[in-house]
């Protein structure tokens, strides 16, 4: 059997048969959680894979991924660590799946807010793969990326401009100035250069980056929504509202011709709303904000967990607008229920970590 055979039966037996009756061959119930199915097969990968070092370690980086999908950070990382350990003990630190491995724990530790660890394993992965692949290849050239934007999480600014502006230098001449990789260049480079104060010359790219996914999508086509989302929100984390209404409106536009009764299309109507309070337009923005919050709310339950954030982001964006416009009286209201919101996600997540662990231990 393969490592893959051996993986994809290690899920269909230990993972996926988590639905059947509880205690039926594995079983945890009809109503077992994603997370209650790998908690429970986890401990089991060991003895499962006794022997199998590589295909122990690809179920592994899986399962980190998986953890980390589920936002439980910690338990990525420790996935991840014995699944780089277990390949560079059986394929060498700088063979590729090593390498690979190397880069997920990195990305690991920086989501978690341990940037000094993340750097050390992307600048020693950048060092193996120049080495091994050369200066150039696309592989190196994800490893500099990555290792820029590592400086530029750890506010080492002018290290993360040099490494990205060379990065899309290279990538321009190797990949071309429409690959996907190299319009990825300049959209980190914008960002990058917003972070160091400079938006004169970081508008210009990140309207060069919208032209280019334009390019790739027919008119109007929902996945160009999700670049313009993606484009405006990094634009309000960097108080540029003007650019980021002009493209918001565009996103709204599209989302109620596709998906009008979507809950995005009510958290873009938040965003525009959040550009408008940047620039003082509190009429429009109030209402915005209002229809934003409401349809959200109303469709909680569509909202997927990585997401959730989109709702209590909605209640801030009131509270801010009330305090700015210095309506205590409505600031005082909202600010109440966002704390309500904020004790029941609280208290949610305990009850769902309790019955995971409940179900883990009834097995």
């Amino acid at each position: 059997m393969t490592s893959t055979q051996a993986v994809l039966t290690f899920f269909r037996d230990k993972v996926l048969a988590a639905a059947r009756p509880q205690d039926e061959a594995g079983g945890l119930g009809v109503e077992a959680t994603i997370r209650a199915a790998v908690d429970a097969a986890e401990p089991g990968i060991g003895a499962a894979f006794e022997g199998r070092s590589l295909a122990e370690a690809l179920i592994r980086d899986t399962l980190g991924q998986t953890y980390s999908y589920l936002g439980e950070a910690e338990l990525a990382i420790r996935q991840h660590e014995r699944s780089r350990q277990l390949l560079a003990d059986e394929l060498g630190e700088s063979h590729p799946n090593t390498l690979t491995a190397t880069n997920n724990l990195a990305l690991a530790y920086e989501s978690v807010g341990r940037p000094t660890e993340a750097l050390e394993l992307y600048e020693r992965t950048l060092e193996l793969r120049k080495a091994k692949l050369g200066g150039e290849h696309p592989d190196t050239l994800v490893s500099m990326n990555n290792l820029a934007a590592a400086y530029r999480a750890g506010g080492r600014l002018a290290e993360a401009l040099q490494l990205f502006e060379r990065t899309l230098e290279l990538r321009e001449a190797k990949l071309g100035p429409e690959h996907r990789h190299t319009l990825s260049s300049v959209a980190n480079l914008a960002e990058a250069l917003l972070a160091d104060g400079q938006p004169e010359k970081a508008l210009p790219l990140i309207a060069r980056f919208v032209a280019g996914q334009r390019r790739q999508v027919s008119p109007g086509d929902p996945a160009l929504a999700g670049v313009l989302e993606s484009v405006s929100l990094v634009l309000l984390q960097h108080a540029q509202y003007q650019a980021a209404e002009a493209y918001l409106r565009e996103c709204l536009a599209i989302r109620e011709k596709n998906e009008a009764d979507g809950w995005t299309t009510f958290n873009t109507r938040s965003l525009l709303g959040g550009s408008l309070l940047g620039q003082r337009d509190y009429a429009e923005a109030e209402s915005l904000l209002l229809a934003g919050y409401e349809g959200l709310n109303q469709r909680e339950a569509e909202i997927a967990p990585e997401s959730k954030r989109r709702l209590t982001e909605a209640l801030e964006r009131l509270v801010q607008l009330y305090d700015t416009w210095e309506k205590k009286a409505e600031a005082d209201k909202w600010r109440t229920t966002l704390d309500e919101h904020k004790a029941a996600l609280e208290s949610s997540k305990g009850a769902e970590v309790l019955k995971s662990n409940n179900s883990a231990s009834a097995r």
